[in-house]
This record gives C-alpha cells, sequence and structure tokens, in this order.
C-alpha cells in the first residue's frame, strides 16, 4: 500500500503510519509529516491488518474524509483489502491517494 501525496512523493504505508503536521516528536520513520494549517500534530493513522486497510481519524480538529465520506473520532474505518485508488483529505484541503497494490 503506497501514499501519493499532491507533490508526487510515494511513501509506502507498511505496515502502518501516522500522518501529522510537524512536532519534536515527528521524526519517527513511520510518520508522515504535512506542513498545513489544517491538518493536526496528530491526524489519521493508517494501517494494515486482517486484509483490510484501516484508516482512524486521531481526533483531529478540522476532520478527515474517505471517498468522501467523514470518519467519526477514534473510530476505524476498515476497507477491505483490494487493488483500488482512495481519495483522502485530512482538514479543510489537504488531499491524497492510497494506492491499494494486489496481494502477491
Amino acid at each position: 500500500v503506497n501514499l501519493q501525496a499532491p507533490n508526487g512523493a510515494i511513501m509506502r504505508i507498511d505496515p502502518a503510519m501516522v500522518l501529522s503536521r510537524p512536532t519534536e516528536m515527528s521524526s519517527n520513520s513511520h510518520t508522515f509529516v504535512i506542513k498545513e494549517s489544517s491538518v493536526s500534530r496528530k491526524h489519521l493513522w493508517i494501517g494494515c491488518a486482517c486484509n483490510e486497510l484501516i484508516f482512524v481519524d486521531l481526533g483531529s480538529i478540522n476532520g478527515t474524509t474517505v471517498n468522501g465520506s467523514s470518519l467519526p473520532p477514534f473510530v476505524p474505518h476498515a476497507r477491505p483489502y483490494r487493488p483500488e485508488r482512495i481519495q483522502v483529505q485530512l482538514g479543510k484541503s489537504y488531499q491524497f491517494h492510497v494506492e491499494v497494490e494486489p496481494l502477491p
């Protein structure tokens, strides 16, 4: 599973990743840092488990949408693991895609 940022950067989600605004704790290799004011310091967790892709909004102030559906805070949103392109929006305007590859 890959995350494709608006600037074209691609990062592998393996096995999980937190998306956040820059902080002193954001140097972890499992953190994708986003310099956008509407993104919270800890905004979204994305992970793979049991043939599912799981999204969890970490109590962000400005919310998260996955394919247009708003995620309630701290409630896992699981999608079956299948090849697809998922549109995600953090806060008011930061959009990116998650590319799900076929299982080997």
